[in-house]
């Protein structure tokens, strides 16, 4: 498997608006075991689109 798909999807999700959906889509790019060669790209582009979420206290609400 390849992160690629769950890294685009957190893009489209946090390009409309669906935080909580995004920040799913980030825990499971955390919890999956990626083959080795994928490291730097994961961790790279975890926290990369965290930057793009709000913080845990605002995440109720839509901006």
């Amino acid at each position: 498997d390849e992160p690629g798909g769950v890294i685009g999807l957190t893009k489209v999700l946090l390009r409309a608006g669906k935080h909580a959906e995004a920040r799913a889509q980030l825990d499971e790019l955390r919890r999956t075991e990626w083959p080795e060669r994928f490291d730097k790209t994961v961790e790279r582009a975890v926290r990369e689109l965290e930057r793009y979420l709000p913080k845990r206290a605002e995440a109720g609400k839509e901006f």
